[in-house]
Formats: structure tokens, sequence, C-alpha cells
């Protein structure tokens, strides 16, 4: 027979047992329909936070604290010699926060180099020696307080300014009369060459990244220029800050900087033990719904040709041949696995729409995260969806086929 025969005759025997399939095909459904989204968010979830750990540079960068102010240089030295290291730096350096009046914002300034930057998905990222350039967020957004004030309207395609000049305002003040008075305003242009991913570096909308010169510059500018009142003394917090080649090595150069009697802390901690153990019990939930999937559908399968006892000794009765009954059998059970990944995939889809569309915008932390469909998951669930039932088909009707008509019919 042809492929074609063997289709017509799938079809036929399919749409004579439509309770069956029905019931057959929803189960496959149910199975996959786990699998597909519950995997897809937690593969989606790791990959953010391994990207966010290993991406964001805040995760990397300890800050060194009470120390000798006249042996600084020094100090710098030792730690810039340490392992994993690959920036020492003062807190002049390292950040700094200014205005964009044009936009009704402030923006932070991260110190940053050809070397050390975000991921560029847009433009470039920073030449050495290269300054008057900043680095922003694909979702820029200036704000004053995102969390109590967070308007979507007001997002900005970061890439829609690439090339142009943005006009950053900074003030110093005058406490020499025991109030905080201005002083004076400062302006300076930066041009926005490169943009970055900021739910991938969790990072916020004002995030932007320019050079370590730029940043001193506005700092040592602001510190001049400010009038402090005689005879009170004031807290000027005096950092050394280390950016680390990776998150997981922040804890080794930690512990050999705290050896030189200086008090280190992590700007922002990331547990990557936490992270592993997280790991660990996601791949317990893949290989877990992976067993059940693939028990669910071996089950269906073989209850449904189990079920037809009767209907397969009658086809050996008027001359089918093993060979062709069994090739019936697996065309009936692949239609049955396209019938149930197809609409499986819509719903998870939809799903995955409706996070996207209605839960993740009303949320700040979730957009940083994000979700979306993991297409190697797809993948999987495509093969088990395909393979288990002709699996089972073949096992089961190998089985059912070495018997006789007569015991078919009986056992029917």
């Amino acid at each position: 027979m042809r492929l074609s025969d063997y289709l017509y005759l799938a079809s036929k025997n399919l749409s004579r047992r439509k309770k069956s399939v029905v019931i057959n095909v929803f189960l496959i459904m149910i199975a996959m329909l786990i699998f597909i989204v519950a995997l897809s968010f937690t593969n989606h979830f790791l990959n953010a936070m391994n990207k966010a750990i290993n991406q964001n540079i805040s995760y990397r960068t300890i800050a060194v604290l009470d120390y000798d102010e006249n042996s600084q240089k020094e100090l710098m030295d030792q730690i810039s010699q340490m392992n994993h290291v690959e920036r020492v730096m003062t807190s002049e350096e390292y950040e700094t926060r200014v205005e964009v009046k044009e936009l009704d914002g402030n923006i932070s300034l991260i110190g940053a180099d050809h070397e050390i930057t975000p991921n560029i998905i847009a433009g470039r990222g920073i030449l050495p020696g290269e300054s008057g350039v900043c680095i922003i967020p694909e979702k820029f957004y200036p704000y004053n307080d995102l969390y109590q004030n967070f308007d979507p309207e007001k997002i900005i395609d970061g890439k829609s300014l690439i090339d142009k000049k943005i006009k950053i305002t900074y003030h110093s003040y005058d406490f020499s009369n025991g109030v905080n008075a201005l002083n004076q305003t400062f302006e300076k242009e930066l041009t926005v060459i490169g943009v970055y991913n900021q739910d991938e570096n969790i990072n916020d909308y004002n995030y932007c990244y320019a050079s370590f010169e730029d940043v001193q510059a506005i700092n040592k500018e602001l510190e001049e220029n400010t009038i402090y009142a005689e005879n009170v003394i004031y807290f000027k917090a005096n950092s050394i800050y280390t950016i680390v080649d990776e998150a997981k090595n922040v804890e080794e150069v930690l512990n050999e900087i705290r050896n030189l009697d200086c008090r280190a802390i992590i700007k922002s901690t990331a547990n990557i033990e936490l992270i592993d153990t997280i790991n660990l019990v996601f791949l317990i939930i893949f290989i877990f719904l992976c067993i059940i999937s693939i028990i669910s559908i071996t089950v269906s399968s073989i209850k449904s040709i189990s079920e037809r006892k009767y209907e397969i000794g009658m086809q050996k009765a008027i001359g089918y041949k093993n060979k062709e009954i069994q090739k019936i059998l697996l065309t009936e059970n692949f239609l049955i696995g396209i019938f149930s990944y197809i609409p499986t995939l819509i719903l998870a889809m939809l799903i995955v729409y409706f996070v996207k569309v209605i839960m993740i915008p009303s949320n700040f932390q979730l957009q940083q995260i994000g979700v979306d469909l993991d297409f190697s998951v797809c993948f999987i669930a495509f093969i088990i969806s395909l393979c288990i039932p002709l699996f089972s088909s073949i096992l089961c009707g190998k089985k059912i086929l070495q018997k006789t008509p007569i015991s078919l019919n009986k056992e029917g």
C-alpha cells in the first residue's frame, strides 16, 4: 500500500473512534502543555538570573572602606595585582547621578570603558580613551521615583537616540549658612553611542554608562564647587571600588582584600550557591515532567491499541498482513501526535502572550525577568508527543499481532 492509503485508513479509523481519540489527544495535550509552559518559564528565569549576575557590574563590584587615605594609592596597587581583578578605582570614578531636564528625570551614570561594559545590542561600545559619550538602556526612562509614578508611556526606545546628544545638568550646593542652598549648575552633553538590554542586566531604566573619566570629572567638579560651613565636620564617603571579572570569583577577591586589614563589602550580593541549587531543582523538575509526560502518553497509547483487539482481529481475518496493520497503527499514532501538539503549542503561546501582555506590564520586577517560550523545550515536547506514541504502538502492536484472529476476537 502507498502512504496515501495508510493515511486514508488511519483517518477513517480515528473518525470511527472519536470519543477515545479525543480523550487520548486531551491527555497528551495536558501533559505537553504543562511540560512546555513550566519548563519555558523556569528556563527563561534561570537564563535571566545567570545573565544578570554575569553582566550586571554591581554584582561584580567590591567596595573597600575604612582604610588609611595616605596609603590609598599603595592599597589600590596591591588590589590591582590580585587574580580576577579587572579594575580598581576611587568612588569618584564609579558612579554619579545627574538630571536630564529635557526628559524630566534623573539618570545614574556608571563608569565604564571598552572592556567593562554591558553587552551592546545596538550601536557600539566606548572606545579606548573616548569621552563625552554614553550607553543607555534599550528601554530608556529617566525618572525621579519609578516605583510610585511609573508610566510605561514615558519609556523611550533607546535605539532611536543613537548618535543623538543628551544634555545633562548637575548642581553644587552651599552649606555655609546651615541650609542646603543651590550654588552652581553645570551642563554637559553626552552623545548616545550604544544601547544595552536593561532587563538582562536587571538594571533600572535610568542606568546609563559613561567613561570613567567623565564620571570622575563630574564628581570632582561638584566637590570643588561645594561650599561647606566652617568648623563643621562633614562625612565624605571615601571608597575604593574593585570590579571583578566574574561574579563567581567575587568571594575569593573579597577575602584577599580583607586580609589586607580593610573592611570590604560586595555592592550587590549574588548568591551563586542559591542559583546552583535552583538549577538543580529545575533539573529535577525537568526530569519529573519528562517522566510524567512519557508515562501519560505511553499509557494512553497502549490503552487505545488494547481496546481495539477485535478490530485488529477482523483486519487479520480479512487478509491484512501484520506489517500493514502495524503501519496503520503507527500512522494513527503519528496523526494523534500531530493533532495533540499543534493545539498545545497554540495554547502555550496564548498563555505566554497573556502573561507578557496582561501581567508583566503592571509589574516592574517581572518586566526585568521577562517570559517567553523556550524553543528547545518546544522541540523536545514535539519529539515526545510523536515518538512516544509511535514507540508504544510498536511494542503493544507487536504483542497483539502475534495472536490469532480468533483469540483477538474473543478478547475484544
